[in-house]
């Protein structure tokens, strides 16, 4: 099949990251034979449809999260309006959270729930033998009489060493390799994304990643991560990775294996993450910083240790102060985002966050509007 997918962006432009997610759906299409194209659009400001037309898509997909989902129910719109004979599809986090609301109002002929690269995989192959949905799991589908049904969730693939590497060359992947923000003052060219983990097992009201990645922590290996590394390394000659697993640091044996190969294998890399402040330790942060770690970003979100506990953090602004130091002691820059607005925070714990922000003496930190997500808690 020929299928072409869309990543909706958050903000007019370019965005800063490649969309890891689709990027990674690409690949398990084109390894099992099919046809891909991938774009990553405000579709409000640039419209791919003559290029799409071109190709002649069998398929055509969309990604997007719940802030876009007006721009990609619309432009899916003048897209079905334009080619009536192809099958549409959507998955991405809103389409999880909301599977038979998206796929009724963007008249899909399918959602995907969850992770997509073996659902839209064994999806495209049911459409090509059959047309019958009914028996791929993690889907909403259309059937014969228009009506949409569910089919039971798919577990988890627990060996993330069996999905291929993300196809970056679908995309103009020079537009991506001089993020600003990402790592501040290093690897201000040549920098790209990469994902080591999927799953969090904590459980923080604000969050929702749980949703589509569950809630166990599942690792490529070491020597899986390496390969991507290098294959970066000599296509697009990176000089900097950020990692943005939502925890980087969950298993300590893992982080400093990885980190002597790094070192073994010679990659010239600076490199980022982000993890939380109870994981860090010394031995770690050492082993990190002789492979190349510059930078690591913490979610504090709080300096009230009563704040911390409404928003089920599960720790408190002592381990905040402790992680910064020790992050500091090894010479890697330490940055912070915090949370304002938060159910039930007063002044005083307004300014007891700013007051924990002044004594750790981050490297950067960014105030943010406590925002809430759809099905979280908050």
């Amino acid at each position: 099949m020929r299928i072409s997918l869309i990543h909706v962006q958050c903000l007019e432009g370019n965005n800063i990251v490649p969309p890891l997610g689709l990027m990674y759906v690409a690949s398990a299409l084109e390894e099992n034979g099919h046809h891909v194209q991938m774009f990553d659009v405000d579709p409000s400001v640039v419209d791919v449809s003559e290029k799409i037309e071109k190709f002649r898509p069998h398929l055509i997909g969309f990604s997007f999260l719940s802030m876009t989902h007006k721009k990609a129910m619309d432009y899916c719109g003048a897209l079905k309006a334009r080619f009536p004979g192809t099958l549409f599809c959507a998955g991405g986090y809103h389409a999880t959270i909301f599977p038979e609301e998206t796929a009724r109002q963007m008249e899909l002929d399918f959602a995907v729930i969850g992770e997509g690269e073996e659902t839209l995989v064994e999806a495209c192959r049911a459409v090509e033998e059959k047309g019958d949905l009914s028996g791929v799991a993690g889907v909403v589908y259309r059937d014969d009489q228009g009506q949409y049904r569910r089919t039971p969730q798919r577990p988890l693939q627990k060996n993330l060493d069996l999905f291929p590497f993300p196809a970056r060359r679908l995309l103009p992947f020079d537009r991506y390799l001089t993020p600003p923000g990402l790592i501040r003052g290093y690897a201000t060219e040549r920098l790209t994304t990469m994902v080591t983990s999927r799953g969090c097992p904590y459980s923080c009201i604000y969050c929702g990643s749980w949703q589509i990645f569950g809630r166990k922590v599942r690792r490529r290996s070491v020597e899986n991560v390496i390969s991507e590394i290098r294959s970066t390394v000599v296509q697009f000659g990176i000089k900097g990775l950020y990692f943005c697993d939502d925890i980087f640091v969950t298993d300590k044996d893992w982080v400093i294996g990885l980190s002597r190969r790094m070192r073994e294998e010679g990659f010239r890399i600076e490199w980022a993450c982000q993890t939380r402040v109870d994981t860090v330790s010394d031995e770690v942060l050492s082993e990190m910083k002789k492979a190349g770690c510059v930078q690591i970003d913490f979610g504090v979100e709080s300096g009230s240790d009563r704040i911390l506990k409404v928003l089920r953090k599960g720790v408190l602004s002592a381990q905040v102060e402790e992680a910064f130091r020790l992050v500091h002691k090894n010479g890697i820059r330490a940055c912070a985002t915090f949370m304002l607005g938060n159910p039930e925070e007063t002044k005083e714990d307004m300014e007891q966050t700013l007051r924990l922000a002044k004594k750790i003496k981050p490297d950067y930190a960014i105030f943010y509007y406590t925002t809430p997500y759809p099905r979280t808690v908050l």
